[in-house]
Formats: C-alpha cells, structure tokens, sequence
C-alpha cells in the first residue's frame, strides 16, 4: 500500500475513467477502502498512542492513507477541477464556461465537480484530457514525498471528504502547516 507505484497508479485511473464518464473514485473505492483506509484508521489509533515516526513498520504511521486524497489531491473534486473553474472565473473570455464555472464554484469547494465535469465538458473533451488526468498524480507525487521527508504532516485523523481543501489538509494532519502549504 505504500508503494509510489501503486498510489500513482491509482491517482491515474481516477480521472482517466472519469474521462469516459465513469465515477472514477467510486469505481476504485473497493481497492483503496480495504488497502488506504485500513491504513488510515491504523494511523489514527497509533498516533493516539503516541506515535509519531513516518514508515513502514509496526510502530510507525503510513506515509498514505485514503485521507490522503481528500487532503492533497482531489481540490475540488477527482481531477483537481477547483483551480481550473478559478482560472475560467478570472481569465477566460468565453460567456458559457464562465457562467458554467460560476455555477460549478460553490460545489467544487466542498468537493463536488460533476457541473463542470459535465457542463464544460470536461468529460470526452480532447483539450481537457492531458490536464485533467496528469494532474492528479503530479499532485500525489508531491504530497507523497512531502509527507516522506516530513514538510508535511502525515494524515493522522478521519476528515469527511467534502470538508474544503485547504481545511481538509489542516485538519486531516492534525494542524500541519506543510500540509497547508502543500
């Protein structure tokens, strides 16, 4: 479960199915509940028992956890769609992706995307597919190896899913301000 490989994969099949108009993150929930989510709630019990050091191992805290996601990867929704519908709002000159980004603003900061996956389109849409699928896992990279070396902090509490990015992080780190920055 802790193996970059594996995680990026999985960070790379999401918006790839959702592409093709498949909830990608439900679709995968059967392998990354059992697997990252087991993970998460180990992290929570052993860092309420004091542990602190990231690895492997008994007595340490998994670098990754279900949470993970939530916290560093999914601003706004699979796909990471929030940045994207601010630089509709702020820079795009065309009527009906800012009037679709206006619309879709408010869900996508509690998480929730499927306006502007569906009203721009995102979904089938050749011009979005690069950035819509290499998005997520650029962002797993980061957050991976700034978990790893420490800067942020590891996920070490059950936050729900439609809690804001920055404040997903935040909290889900138990007040990390790497994870903030990350």
């Amino acid at each position: 479960g802790q193996n970059i490989i594996s995680i990026l994969i999985i960070s790379t099949l999401i918006p790839l199915l959702w592409f093709f108009g498949l909830h990608g993150a439900n679709m995968l929930e059967a392998i990354m509940n059992p697997i990252y989510g087991t993970l998460g709630l180990e992290n929570i019990s052993k860092f309420s028992n004091g542990i602190r050091e990231l690895g492997t191992g008994a007595d340490e805290l998994a670098v990754w956890v279900r949470g993970s996601w939530d916290a560093y990867v999914f601003m706004g929704g699979s796909g990471a769609t929030l940045p994207l519908i601010l630089a509709i709002i702020i820079f795009s000159k065309v009527k009906s992706q800012k009037e679709v980004a206006k619309l879709g603003l408010p869900p996508g900061i509690f998480m929730i995307n499927e306006p502007v996956l569906f009203g721009l389109p995102i979904v089938l849409n050749p011009i979005y597919f690069i950035p819509f699928v290499v998005v997520q896992p650029i962002l797993t990279l980061v957050a991976f190896y700034a978990t790893k070396i420490g800067f942020a902090g590891p996920i070490v509490n059950s936050v729900p899913w439609t809690t804001p990015p920055i404040l997903n992080a935040f909290l889900a780190t138990n007040g990390s301000f790497g994870a903030v920055a990350v």
